[in-house]
Order: structure tokens, then C-alpha cells, then sequence
């Protein structure tokens, strides 16, 4: 059930900060007006597929949602989700379809699961989509004030919430009329960052700008965590390590977590590799109820207020040569099997007895 609206002032100066911690408190849909920001909450719960689409209705290209859905064209959204977006926190600026008969049947008894996983896969879609202009015509000062944590316009240009960017007047004015901005010719403001140039050199960890390193202290990998990583983790790491991609990014919750939005097995396979050193964990919107995390090799998460990565390759390398040597029995499975033949031998001593009993009772 989503909750009504939360009024949160602000000092001018801390607005940047005052959205961040709303953000990382589990509010949604923040917009700033008159001096507060409105803030919703109700989104907790898990994902499940009703067959519902979301499309955002604005002037730019896509937009992103505190919980970093990305939106462009129509797409699949859970039902959770629907239901945020059909409330009044995005109410002009969203349309939902009506959900799946069959499957909204199933959604007290039997709900069907839903795949969060697709925020890498949909930023390089969407920046397949944008071209980039020249600079052209007068610019003026654009104030975005939400509910969208970030708009994307077509030829890349980041508008994010909260912030005064500088914008040509087509623009800007189309902004005004569809998606609540405000102008200001003479507003002192800077010039916007843009995304086809951000993902060409950082992937999706561009739009990830507020994030929370949890990096492993320095310590030995260990290594023999691999032999019980699946063959899909197995494949992917390798793929990291021959391509040179300095992350991956996966969406969902640790299955291990109670009440999880979403539990992925590839995330708690990711965390289980992270614990043996192997992987360090990068975590957007840590209270997000559809959690981001950038997965990078250990050590390779430089500190700072955006992802930056500097590859280790030593790790890598010890990774990579892991891997290629297939799976070695681990201690662990040596003493299951040890186990498991101690249990043998002590059964057959026992039948071995229970039948010498049995054949001189029979004298």
C-alpha cells in the first residue's frame, strides 16, 4: 500500500543532499516544491509478473525512478511497480497497462516471478537510441523538479532532479510545458553531463552516481570459492576477464535476506564470492527494495564520489587460471566425502555384526 505524501524542508544550499538521504531512506518519487520535498513511501514488497507495461509520457528520451528503472518506450513492469507508477507521485507523467487476467489471478495463490535483472542490458539499449547534436541557439537555466531521479533527452543530455543545467531553448521549453521545469535565462547553472559519452566510456555505472562501496579488506582471494560457483558465475567471470570489462551489474536481492523484493540466486552467488575475497560489491540506493549492485574484481573500486575502477590484474589472472584448470575438490568436499565413507564403513560394521549375531543364534 502506498502511503501519502511526506513534506521534508530543506536549505537551499543542502538540497543535493536532502534528495540523497531521502533516496537512501526508501522514499520514491521525490519532487521538490516550495521548499520541501515531497517524498512518498509504500514500495516495499516483493516483484511478481502481472503482464503490466509502464510507459513514461514526458519530453525526454527516458527517465529513471529512484529505484533506477529505467524507462523508455513501453516496458514489462512488476506489478509492484505498476501500482507506483498509476499512483499520484507520477500521475501526468506515467501510463500503465492494465494487467494479465491469468496471471492477476494467480497473484494471492501462486504469483508468478518477475525478472528485475535488465538495468545493464536497458542502458545499452537506450544508448543505442540517442544521437548526439552539436551545439546550437540560445541556452537558458532548467530546473527539473521531479519526480524522476533523472531525464535523459535524445541526443543524450542528462537532466537530473534537483539541479540547474544550462539547456538550448527547444529544450528547455519542452521540459517546461511536459515535465513541470522551470526557466531561468539569467540562473546561474551548469552545463549537463551526457550519456552517450558516459556509457561509451563507463557502461551503465554512469548512471549509478550515488553509490555505497563495500570493498574487502586486503586479504587473500580465496580461490577455492570457485569450485562451488556455478557454471553460469564461472562463465561470466571469464567473459569479464578476456573482454576487460572492469564490472558487472546485477539487480535483485540475496536470497539469504528476509522479505527481499526480488531474491536473485546470481546475487547471492556474486555476495558468497565477494565473502571469499574474490569480488568486491558497489551498492546503489542501499534501502532500494530493487537493489543495483556493480560487482567488480577485489581491490579494483577506486574511492570517490562516482564507480572508477583500476583493474588488478593479478587477481584476474589467478581468476582466470582457475578456472581454465576446471574444478578442484575443496576441503569442504573432502571431508563430505570422508564423511559420507566413514558413514559407509560404519554401517557395514554394523551389518557385519547384526550377521554374525544372527547366524550363531542360528547354531
Amino acid at each position: 500500500m502506498i502511503d501519502g505524501p511526506t513534506k521534508i524542508p530543506y536549505a537551499p544550499a543542502d538540497l543535493a543532499r536532502a534528495l540523497i538521504d531521502a533516496e537512501r531512506t526508501g522514499y520514491h518519487g521525490l519532487r521538490v516544491e516550495n521548499g520541501h520535498i515531497i517524498a512518498w513511501k509504500g514500495k516495499a514488497g516483493p516483484c511478481y509478473d502481472t503482464g503490466r507495461t509502464a510507459r513514461y509520457t514526458g519530453s525526454a528520451a527516458a527517465a529513471m525512478d529512484d529505484d533506477r528503472h529505467l524507462l523508455y518506450g513501453t516496458l514489462r513492469v512488476c506489478e509492484k511497480t505498476a501500482r507506483i507508477y498509476a499512483a499520484a507521485a507520477y500521475a501526468g507523467w506515467t501510463e500503465v497497462s492494465a494487467p494479465d487476467a491469468a496471471l492477476m489471478a494467480r497473484l494471492e495463490t501462486s504469483p508468478a516471478p518477475f525478472d528485475c535483472d535488465t538495468f545493464q542490458a536497458d542502458a545499452a539499449a537506450l544508448a543505442s537510441t540517442l544521437t548526439e547534436a552539436g551545439a546550437s541557439g540560445e541556452r537558458t537555466g532548467v530546473f527539473y523538479p521531479g519526480p524522476f531521479k533523472l531525464l535523459i533527452l535524445r541526443d543524450g543530455t542528462m537532466v537530473p532532479r534537483g539541479r540547474w543545467v544550462r539547456l538550448p531553448g527547444v529544450s528547455a521549453r519542452e521540459l517546461e510545458q511536459k515535465d513541470g521545469a522551470t526557466l531561468d535565462a539569467g540562473r546561474l547553472a551548469e552545463e549537463p553531463a551526457n550519456y552517450i559519452a558516459l556509457f561509451k566510456s563507463k557502461g551503465a555505472a554512469c548512471l549509478l552516481d550515488e553509490t555505497v562501496a563495500s570493498p574487502n579488506e586486503s586479504r587473500p582471494a580465496l580461490l577455492m570459492a570457485l569450485n562451488e560457483a556455478s557454471d553460469s558465475m564461472r562463465r561470466r567471470l571469464q567473459a569479464m576477464i578476456e573482454r576487460g570489462d572492469p564490472y558487472f551489474i546485477l539487480t535483485g536481492s540475496d536470497p539469504s535476506l528476509k522479505d527481499g523484493c526480488c531474491p536473485s540466486n546470481e546475487v547471492g552467488e556474486a555476495n558468497r564470492l565477494a565473502r571469499a575475497g574474490i569480488l568486491d560489491a558497489l551498492g546503489a540506493s542501499p534501502n532500494s527494495d530493487c537493489p543495483v549492485t556493480i560487482y567488480a574484481f577485489a581491490g579494483e573500486i577506486k574511492k570517490g564520489d562516482a564507480p572508477d575502477f583500476e583493474r588488478n590484474e593479478p587477481l584476474r589472472a589467478a581468476v582466470r587460471d582457475r578456472i581454465q584448470k576446471g574444478r578442484e575438490l575443496s576441503p569442504r568436499i573432502l571431508l563430505r566425502i570422508a564423511l559420507v565413507i566413514v558413514g559407509l564403513l560404519s554401517l557395514l560394521a554394523l551389518g557385519f555384526g547384526i550377521y554374525r549375531q544372527v547366524k550363531g543364534g542360528d547354531r
